[in-house]
């Protein structure tokens, strides 16, 4: 009895490690796979900041040219 306890103890804990060695296979990858899709949000952030602040030059230029328009037509 207690020998058929040693293997059941045994197989136990090889199905353990085994199931713990799996898991440490897959960290890297999912560590990978959180690392890529962080790095996709930022980069769209990133995108979308960039978008905005053209549209911010776009209207900065557009004022410009309204201001000196109306210079132009307040001096005449």
């Amino acid at each position: 009895q207690l020998k058929a306890k040693e293997v059941l103890l045994t197989e136990e804990t090889l199905f353990t490690q085994s199931i713990e060695n799996m898991g440490l296979e897959i960290l890297p990858k999912v560590r990978n796979d959180a690392v890529r899709k962080v790095e996709k949000v930022q980069e769209s952030a990133k995108r979308r900041h960039d978008q905005d602040l053209q549209h911010i030059e776009e209207f900065k230029k557009g004022d410009l040219v309204l201001v000196y328009k109306a210079s132009q037509q307040h001096s005449k």
